[in-house]
């Protein structure tokens, strides 16, 4: 027989039973089986949780090596992987640093011009753009990120590899056009392109490419600030042919569509997986024929590209200065309404309906910082 005895309890604390159970002897023994769903304590304390967390805050660059040694200093013995896990628990994960263009003071507000200029464009102004650009696509080299299914210990396996040459094995440049109606032409830079180089290449393909494309009359075309883009000699030949230029921002290639498109090919290419020169301009010229219509890589890169609302994420706080005050009927998005709440959390910061806030100034300008780079 088994006598189970319940003991009593706080609410939330563990259950214990007490056992008696009958061995091969017909000895009773005693047992008791504890399950607790208690946590085991942290091995960093809140002090040195708030420490490694203030110090990858203001630097990120930190590693844990280094959180490691001050938290040895400050007398905790652990792990990287408790490191890590701890600060995942705060919202922070190490990851790659973007490569992002480099931005001068004067770049950020060039930019910000901009996107301020074109913030109210319409789309079928977009829609009548010709986006250009250069890009070099190699033979063997990092034209795109490619991932395996394989086991443990299979990294080498020629089916899980890519194969890599020395400064890529060769590459070709291209330059290509396209607007929101499909792909216009590309064309390989066979030699160094310099400026005459340029305006011969505008000259055979893009007025054709906008022929062929049926853009609209007053369409606009676009290009960077290369240097052979805004030489004297190429800036005569536009305005002596009429075409309209788009005023384009410098260290800005972020902001162009074809960006997209270029990534899109080179995939591609990659999967055909060309073995020499020759074979890869084929198939370049191929794959950009292939190219479906690509409305969704303008509004993908142009400015005024809006993503589209999740209401049930949309709060709407109202901010009433007239005396006395009234009541404010709800903001309704897709037939749906939108919650009123008393206070928000803008860049890091909680604003009231009275427009009190909480004196946390450095995240602001942390997170303008970060804005600003995308503009």
């Amino acid at each position: 027989m088994a006598l189970r005895i319940p003991m009593a309890r706080p609410v939330g604390q563990a259950k214990a039973c007490l056992s008696q159970l009958p061995d091969e002897d017909n000895k009773y023994k005693r047992h008791l089986s504890t399950t607790s769903n208690s946590q085991a304590p942290r091995k960093i304390s809140p002090r040195g949780v708030k420490m490694i967390t203030r110090t990858v805050s203001k630097n990120p660059r930190t590693t844990r090596g280094d959180l490691l040694n001050d938290l040895q200093r400050a007398g905790s013995k652990v792990t990287k992987a408790t490191i890590s896990n701890t600060l995942r628990r705060q919202g922070l994960k190490s990851c790659s640093a973007r490569r992002v263009p480099l931005l001068k003071p004067v770049h950020v507000r060039a930019r910000l011009k901009f996107a301020r200029e074109h913030l109210d464009d319409p789309e079928e102004d977009w829609e009548n753009v010709i986006w250009s650009d250069e890009t070099k696509i190699e033979l063997f080299g990092k034209n795109s990120t490619c991932r395996v299914w394989r086991r443990k210990n299979a990294e080498l396996h020629p089916k899980n590899t890519i194969p890599t040459v020395k400064h890529g094995g060769g590459n070709i440049m291209l330059w290509g056009c396209f607007s929101a109606k499909g792909p216009g032409r590309l064309i390989r830079v066979k030699e160094r392109m310099n400026g005459a180089m340029y305006r011969e290449i505008l000259s055979k393909n893009l007025l054709p490419s906008a022929r062929a494309l049926k853009m609209k009359r007053g369409w606009v075309f676009q290009h960077d600030n290369d240097p052979k883009h805004t030489a004297r000699a190429t800036k005569q030949w536009l305005r002596k042919k009429h075409f309209k230029v788009l005023e384009w921002p410098s260290q800005s290639p972020d902001l162009n569509p074809i960006e997209n498109l270029w990534r899109e090919l080179k995939i591609r290419v990659v999967q055909r997986q060309p073995q020499n020169i020759t074979a890869l301009k084929e198939i370049c010229m191929e794959e950009w024929a292939k190219l479906p219509a690509t409305e969704k890589h303008v509004e993908q890169g142009s400015p005024t590209r809006q993503q589209p609302l999740n209401v049930e994420k949309t709060k709407e706080m109202v901010v009433d200065f007239r005396r006395p005050q009234s009541d404010h009927s709800s903001l309704n998005i897709n037939v749906s309404n939108v919650e009123n709440v008393k206070c928000t959390k803008c860049l890091g910061v909680h604003l009231a309906e009275d427009l009190t806030w909480s004196l946390n100034t450095s995240s602001i300008t942390k997170k303008a910082q970060q804005c600003l780079y995308f503009l």
